[in-house]
This record gives C-alpha cells, sequence and structure tokens, in this order.
C-alpha cells in the first residue's frame, strides 16, 4: 500500500523537476557583460574650464587593467601624476592628488568611445574634457 501511495508521488516529484529543467534550458541567457575598456595611450586633450577658458595639454596612461598609472600635463603647467586609475565599461575615473598636498586635486570622469573620451573633471577647477588618441 505504501508503495502504491509513493510511487504517483515520486511520478509528480520527477516529473516536476524535469519540466524546471526544460523550462530552465528554455530561458535566453543573459548576455555577457560589456567589456570594460582599456584606457592605456597618449592623448592630446582639451579642457573647457568653469570660467569657459581652454586648457590644452597631454594625458598618459600605462598599464594593465587593476595596474594602470599615468599623467596629466597641461601646456605651460606642470606634470601631474595620477594617484589612481579605475576603469569600469566604458568610463574610467583618474585620481590626481593636489601637487605639495594644498588643495583638493582633480577627479576626472571619462567616458572613452573608440580612440577619443569626453568626460567631466571636479576638484581645485572643474569643466568639461574631451580628448583624442594620438598613439
Amino acid at each position: 500500500m505504501l508503495r502504491t501511495v509513493l510511487f504517483p508521488v515520486l511520478l509528480l516529484v520527477t516529473g516536476g523537476l524535469r519540466t524546471a529543467a526544460a523550462q530552465a534550458a528554455a530561458r535566453p541567457q543573459e548576455p555577457a557583460a560589456a567589456p570594460t575598456v582599456d584606457p592605456a595611450g597618449v592623448y592630446d586633450f582639451d579642457a573647457v574650464l568653469g570660467n569657459g577658458s581652454h586648457a590644452l595639454g597631454r594625458l598618459v596612461v600605462k598599464g594593465q587593467p587593476g595596474h594602470y598609472e599615468g599623467t596629466i600635463a597641461p601646456d605651460g603647467s606642470d606634470i601631474l601624476t595620477f594617484s589612481s586609475i579605475d576603469a569600469a565599461k566604458d568610463t574610467a575615473v583618474l585620481k590626481v592628488d593636489p601637487p605639495s598636498g594644498a588643495g583638493s586635486g582633480f577627479t576626472f570622469h571619462l567616458k572613452f568611445e573608440g580612440a577619443s573620451f569626453g568626460g567631466w573633471f571636479v576638484g581645485d577647477e572643474s569643466g568639461q574634457i574631451t580628448g583624442k588618441r594620438v598613439r
């Protein structure tokens, strides 16, 4: 008698498992995450400061994902070294500590598209920045 009661229950449970497995297989796969941008390169940039003036210069990023380093050199000014560079999806966040410890430094948010980038920065100055890879 126990066998006659358990057998239909087992059929229902195992049939339900097969149905769930078939449904899981039929579900569309999640798309793969977009690749993370590799910001390594040499770029000429044009920064528009909050007062409307332009600052031209060169931005250099070297290294591998997770281990980037680089500099930014506005024309006619000191070369500043990035204290951190983090990349995720199509955007890189680059930070410059304040030179000689005075001020707040800069944080750049750059969105890369092909050989160019556009974005904004905040800190001792704020504004918009665009750049194009030259190497």
